[in-house]
């Protein structure tokens, strides 16, 4: 009879035979959880010794644990890592006839996200002040809805100025191209909205369509996001007495003039590559104009349209 497997031995079977399905950036995720987390508190013990109480004692032990800069683990960070956690004993517990312990054990809640997205005032105040050398990374950005990655990866071949559209193809992260996208739904096209289509064709225009990549660092090298963050995104806000907010805001602020603008949600998910509008409504709801009622107006306004005599009704009933 084969001897079954300890944890850190069937891991390592799992990212191989697994990791095929993941990008680049997922699996280097995977692995810095196993590294850091999992290895370190199961590594050594028998896949199918791991009980319900170990995983339970681990989760708390991840609540009471420092990251980085000395401040604890969020509940997201801890939620990750138990996701990892739970798809590998999954696996483990098909393969070898076992209940994985992990089965029905709820995430921690999180609290709800907090975006800060610019003010129109705002976005014209950083435009003029970015290094012109990142002004149409920092205009497209904006009016485009792109992730980091998306919109670092962006090449001139996925800009379709015929059909005034940025074909979502791929990311660009931690120095490396992936194909496809952190989703099924990130896959897909984004049509030229505002200032897009006249800011990419000044850019091509201006030479720099000799790279690949549609953005750039100075000196031709891929995006870098550390460095645009610490080098030119944060002095510019502070030289503007903006208070800091992460570039990842950019995207916030696409989702936020959308929905205030009063676009159908779902077609604002589809143009961010949601799946569906739940994490919109989660993220954006003081965003979205009805939302931001809370009075009844309307449903008042509808149902002006809609007559209804209940004393008609009461007198058919006794016909």
């Amino acid at each position: 009879m084969t001897a079954l497997p300890n944890f850190q031995t069937f891991s390592a079977l799992w990212t191989e035979q697994i990791g095929v399905e993941w990008r680049r950036g997922h699996r280097e995720g995977v692995q810095q959880i196993l590294d850091a987390h999992l290895l370190p508190a199961f590594g050594h013990q028998s896949i199918t010794r791991i009980q319900r109480e170990d995983i339970y004692a681990f989760r708390a032990a991840l609540a009471g644990r420092s990251g980085r800069h000395g401040r604890a683990l969020s509940a997201s960070r801890i939620n990750k890592v138990m996701t990892i956690l739970g798809q590998l004993m999954a696996e483990a517990s098909i393969r070898y006839g076992f209940e994985s312990p992990t089965t029905g054990i709820r995430k921690l809640k999180q609290p709800k996200p907090d975006v800060q997205p610019f003010s129109l005032e705002e976005v014209s105040r950083i435009v003029e002040a970015i290094d012109p050398h990142f002004r149409a990374y920092v205009v497209v950005r904006i009016f485009s809805g792109l992730r980091t990655g998306e919109i670092d990866g962006l090449k001139w071949r996925y800009v379709d100025f015929e059909g005034r559209k940025i074909k979502v193809r791929g990311i660009f992260s931690s120095g490396h191209d992936d194909v496809g996208g952190k989703t099924l739904g990130a896959v897909r096209d984004v049509p030229f909205l505002g200032p897009v289509e006249s800011t990419l064709r000044y850019h091509a225009d201006a030479g720099r369509a000799e790279s690949d990549y549609v953005f750039t660092m100075r000196g031709g090298t891929p995006m870098c996001a550390k460095n645009f963050t610490n080098r030119i995104w944060n002095p510019a806000l502070k030289q503007l007495a903006i208070a800091r907010r992460r570039p990842y805001e950019m995207r916030h602020t696409f989702a936020s003039l959308m929905l205030g603008a009063g676009e159908d949600p779902s077609y604002v998910a589809k143009l961010m590559g949601h799946g569906s509008t739940e994490m919109l409504f989660t993220t954006y709801a003081k965003f979205i104009p009805n939302l931001r009622r809370e009075n009844g107006s309307g449903i008042r306004e509808l149902l002006e349209q809609f007559s209804f005599d209940a004393s008609r009704q009461e007198d058919n009933a006794h016909a």
